[in-house]
C-alpha cells in the first residue's frame, strides 16, 4: 500500500510511466525528477500518510524505498 502511494505520487508529480518506478529507483537520478519535485512529492505523502518529513528528507531518501521504509517506520 505504501509503495503503491508514493508510485502514484510520484506519476503524478513527475508525469512518468508507473513501470519506470520500483523500490530501487533513485527519484532524482532515474526519474531526473528535481529538489522542487521531491519536496512537492513530501509534501503530498506527508498529509497522505499524516507524517513530517525532516528538513533534509531532500537529502537522505534517494530511492523509493528509502521513502517506504521511513513512513512503514514513523507513520
Amino acid at each position: 500500500m505504501v509503495f503503491e502511494t508514493i508510485q502514484k505520487l510520484l506519476v503524478q508529480c513527475l508525469g512518468c510511466s508507473e513501470n519506470r518506478i520500483q523500490e530501487h529507483t533513485a527519484m532524482l537520478e532515474d526519474l531526473e525528477a528535481t529538489e522542487e519535485d521531491l519536496a512537492e512529492v513530501l509534501m503530498g505523502l506527508e498529509e497522505e500518510f499524516d507524517v513530517q518529513f525532516p528538513e533534509n528528507a531532500t537529502q537522505t531518501l534517494r530511492t523509493v524505498g528509502d521513502l517506504v521504509s521511513w513512513i512503514e517506520n514513523h507513520g
